[in-house]
């Protein structure tokens, strides 16, 4: 097996690695499930010292799985590990290793020789590095073959899932648009929805987003269907 790599490992650490099982990975996953404010990449990190759970986090500052969140980051394809600047939700004080560190500290809790699980995430960045280091904390500890499991690629084909499953597009049909109607079937197929197309907007409560396009096949709205 090839040595995986990360974008980021300070000198002399590693990560550590459990079962799907271990009752604190387990831990970490709930708090990925319940306090993770990014919907799109969960984490949750627990802090676990004593043998005990010490301390919670989800990344996006704990705003809960209800929040709906469309990031810049994904809309750009930025590569993992960059393009954090175009949205706050994932600025480095947000991530769920750096909120553990700040709850921590609020709670006037003593994080050295503690170790940190984290669920959701294949690797932590600098900034979470140094915010663990700095706290004193021994150990990270992943899910064996995370770097599989939370593939920013497979992450993504979970959460980027729809409710919508009926899309009417309204626009003049001509061989200039044909295309783009085409392209548009395409992706929403790989999404789990269909596609009605009409020169009008006729389909009353059938469909739940109407897409309508522009003469030179831009869009110009993307709204609700009508009931």
């Amino acid at each position: 097996m090839k040595p995986v790599r990360y974008s980021y490992l300070p000198e002399g650490r590693i990560f550590r690695f459990v079962k799907a099982d271990d009752k604190f990975l387990i831990e970490a996953k709930k708090v990925r499930e319940q306090l993770a404010g990014d919907p799109l990449y969960p984490v949750g990190c627990v802090l676990v010292k004593d043998g005990y759970v010490a301390a919670r986090a989800g990344n996006g500052f704990n705003r809960g799985s209800s929040v709906v969140h469309v990031c810049p980051r994904v809309v750009e394809e930025c590569p993992s590990g960059t393009g954090y600047e175009l949205c706050g939700l994932h600025d480095s004080p947000g991530h769920a290793e750096t909120m553990l560190m700040q709850i921590v500290k609020e709670q006037g809790i003593d994080p050295r020789d503690a170790d940190v699980y984290m669920y959701g995430h294949w690797w932590c960045c600098e900034p979470c590095w140094k915010a663990m280091i700095d706290a004193g904390v021994r150990d990270v500890y992943l899910l064996e073959n995370a770097h599989v499991e939370f593939d920013r690629d497979r992450v993504f084909g979970e959460t980027l899932k729809t409710s919508v499953r009926v899309v009417g597009v309204v626009g003049e049909m001509n061989e200039q648009t044909k295309q783009i109607y085409r392209t548009v079937a395409d992706e929403l197929v790989k999404l789990g929805c269909r596609m009605v197309v009409s020169g009008e907007r006729r389909w009353g409560s059938i469909c739940e987003v109407v897409v309508e396009f522009g003469e030179n096949s831009e869009i110009l709205v993307c709204t609700r269907g009508e009931g």
